[in-house]
């Protein structure tokens, strides 16, 4: 016979210990106590955020990690959700809550939480607790002489904090700098962030730190400043899938005098976007956060790492559609996350932007004609008399290479059928039997004139991808001087 019944299932302790247990570094570490304030943050307000750190190699034991906040603070009645795993303020909706785990993760990887004082605007004194559990925990109430925010001690600290001060005050200062560099810089600069490191067998050995935006330095390889190539260009999920997102892509300097024209010191090792095979490729972003740094072969915009790509640069702007893993330094894939970096795979692949340094709609086009008629003249092509703008009759008008017979007519934009038959035009009136027709993609509309053209007029125009050519290269400063 069948049975019906009820199982119960208590909750346990243990998954306090548990949820230290994760793959954080230092830094998503403390990006996760960043960002519980962050949530919390009260609006037309700095949220200051100050990081003590105490580091004693004689006694390890009295170690510590603190971190306080002018946030809102937690009121009493939404205390205990925060405390539980998955739980959240009713209070605090922020995507960057999205989970309810970060706090409680982030203070099971740094050691053992020594207190969590948190005091509302509207509550007379802090709520201090010094454990996470289930069940009835003890509290109690003391006056602080803040207003309003948390504040968290962390002792018996694991080694994943315990770093030196020039650790703090220079990778992880600086990846801070890089991951929350949209909040701390212009124009909003609603973020503070300060880092206190002290040695406590050392009175006298304290450093003091302020974390400054940090964005990727490009060299645009044809203007010679500091710009991507491709800005905030939007993607679109198929309908029904929901998901938008903005790639900015470019490429950073590759030597000193590189940064020199630009006017930057070139950037040291220990910080995000200095040129190295660790440091290539794309930060994925959300909520004004960098996610995950540097990333092309771990989310398939390659097959792998390889030194050819140490210079690119850029970001997906995640906005809409897509969630991050609970330890929130990484977009676990998903359909959506997959259509989305095909269509990234594909622009980039469909405008040779992986694979070297071209720009080829940013060339001006009398530099592509010059080097197109340097190029004729080489095999396989072999022309011998060639004529850059070549005049033809009365039109004011000139063909921008004439090869042997051949006009070659560019266009640095999509082609079209009007472009196709500006090139007719020439080539009628000059008695030219066959045409070149470059572009930078072509349309329907070309297409069809080319089909017609040739197949009425008895033409033979071909239709060239730009691409193609060995005429893309980024631009010599001889060339820069020249034509721009």
């Amino acid at each position: 016979m069948n049975e019906k019944g009820e199982l119960k299932v208590d909750p346990s302790n243990h998954i306090f210990e548990v949820l230290g247990n994760n793959d954080y570094t230092d830094i998503d570490l403390i990006s996760e106590l960043i960002d519980n304030a962050v949530a919390a943050k009260l609006e037309n307000r700095q949220l200051r955020i100050v990081i003590e750190v105490g580091i004693s190699e004689e006694n390890p034991e009295s170690s510590f990690f603190e971190i306080r906040d002018n946030a809102s603070g937690i009121e009493f009645e939404n205390l205990a959700r925060a405390i539980s795993p998955a739980g959240q303020p009713e209070d605090v909706d922020h995507p960057l809550n999205e989970h309810g785990l970060g706090m409680k993760q982030a203070i099971a990887s740094a050691g053992e939480l020594e207190f969590l004082k948190t005091k509302p605007t509207n509550e007379n004194s802090a709520t201090v607790i010094s454990e996470f559990s289930y069940g009835e925990i003890d509290y109690e109430t003391e006056n602080v002489d803040w207003n309003h925010g948390t504040h968290i001690k962390v002792g018996n600290l694991r080694e994943i904090l315990k770093s030196s001060d020039r650790v703090y005050g220079q990778r992880i200062l600086h990846y801070l700098g890089a991951r929350y560099r949209r909040m701390l810089g212009p124009p909003n600069g609603e973020l503070d962030i300060q880092i206190e490191w002290r040695n406590l067998d050392d009175d006298d050995h304290m450093r003091k730190y302020t974390a400054e935006p940090i964005y990727p330095i490009y060299f645009h390889p044809n203007e010679r400043i500091n710009k991507p190539i491709v800005e905030k260009k939007k993607f679109y999920g198929p309908e029904g899938d929901g998901w938008v997102i903005e790639l900015t892509f470019g490429y950073a300097p590759s030597s000193d005098a590189e940064y020199e024209k630009l006017g930057i010191e070139s950037p040291s090792r220990y910080e995000p976007y200095s040129v190295a095979l660790s440091k290539q490729g794309l930060d994925l972003m959300m909520h004004d956060r960098v996610i995950q740094f540097h990333q092309l072969d771990d989310i398939g915009l390659v097959k792998a790492s390889h030194n050819q790509y140490n210079r690119i640069r850029g970001e997906i702007d995640m906005l809409e559609g897509f969630h991050t893993a609970i330890t929130k330094n990484k977009i676990p894939e998903s359909e959506q996350f997959n259509s989305m970096i095909s269509q990234v795979k594909g622009f980039l692949d469909d405008e040779n932007l992986l694979n070297s340094v071209t720009v080829p709609g940013d060339i001006p086009e009398n530099c592509l004609r010059d080097r197109l008629a340097k190029l004729l003249r080489k095999a396989p092509y072999n022309k011998k008399n060639i004529d850059t703008e070549y005049t033809v009759g009365k039109l004011r008008g000139f063909v921008d290479v004439y090869a042997d017979g051949e006009a070659w007519e560019i266009k640095v934009d999509q082609g079209n059928g009007i472009d196709v038959y500006q090139l007719f035009g020439y080539m009628d009136m000059a008695d030219i039997q066959v045409g070149k027709f470059v572009s930078d993609g072509i349309s329907g509309g070309a297409r069809q004139a080319i089909k017609h053209i040739n197949e009425k007029h008895g033409k033979e125009i071909e239709a060239v991808k730009l691409k193609n050519l060995a005429i893309n290269g980024a631009m010599s400063d001889e060339e820069i001087e020249k034509y721009v």
